[in-house]
């Protein structure tokens, strides 16, 4: 189990992000290769009140997106998309994406990304793979598989909320999970060890690692599951 806990006061600016003007924020929570799953990295990203994160291609990786707070016009290939909180995008190898903070604050989110495990189209004859037709609201959803829908290894995304005394068994049989808690206080338990958490941490568990979350009151929390190939273990 890994731990990684967001600090308002340590966000790191970057100017001109992908070739959009003016500045971001960007807060790394796991860097890839301190993980054994198939990971590039997850990192926490903020922009200001109609701040950019500039339309870029992806040649290598697939990318998550989870909006954390904040309005935010999202572009994939020639559309764009309104992407409150609590609405997550996916965005393949080969395909383009930005965006573009549109409410009255700024916006922030999560990113998880990871190398993607075929090869990549030609973004001249192909567009890449979709897995969904625009960002997916997961208050309603709650768990969106991602199985067969070309953007291998990520497998699943959740969205969970318990109540106080409730607990969510982390399923790791198959790969690595990412979770990060939202809102609330919850006891985390993983690799022989136990930890409270609160709002801004991230907790990686590794896999075929058990772990259980134990909500100490009302609680929300993101999750990404990503396979480990177990022939490179």
């Amino acid at each position: 189990m890994r731990w990684a806990e967001r600090r308002d006061d340590e966000w790191a600016v970057i100017t001109d992000v992908h070739g959009a003007a003016g500045t971001s924020g960007w807060w790394q929570l796991v860097p890839g290769h301190a993980l054994r799953g198939p990971w590039e990295a997850v990192e926490l990203a903020r922009v200001p009140a109609g701040g950019i994160s500039g339309v870029h291609r992806h040649t290598r990786t697939h990318e998550v997106y989870f909006v954390l707070s904040g309005l935010a016009e999202f572009l994939l290939d020639d559309e764009a998309y309104e992407m409150p909180a609590g609405f997550a995008s996916i965005t393949a190898r080969g395909q383009r994406h930005g965006l573009r903070a549109t409410g009255g604050a700024g916006v922030v989110w999560l990113v998880a990304e990871v190398p993607a495990a075929l090869p990549a189209p030609d973004p001249d004859k192909e567009a890449g793979v979709n897995p969904m037709v625009g960002p997916v609201d997961l208050q309603q959803r709650g768990v969106l598989s991602l199985a067969g829908a070309g953007v291998s290894p990520l497998d699943e995304i959740g969205l969970g909320q318990l109540a106080e005394g409730e607990s969510y068994d982390v399923d790791t049989e198959s790969g690595e999970v990412f979770l990060y808690l939202m809102e609330g206080s919850v006891l985390v338990r993983g690799g022989g060890t136990e930890r409270v958490a609160g709002a801004g941490v991230g907790v990686t568990f590794g896999w075929r690692e058990r772990g259980r979350v134990t909500a100490t009151g009302p609680a929300r929390f993101f999750w990404v599951r990503s396979i480990v190939d177990r022939t490179r273990l």
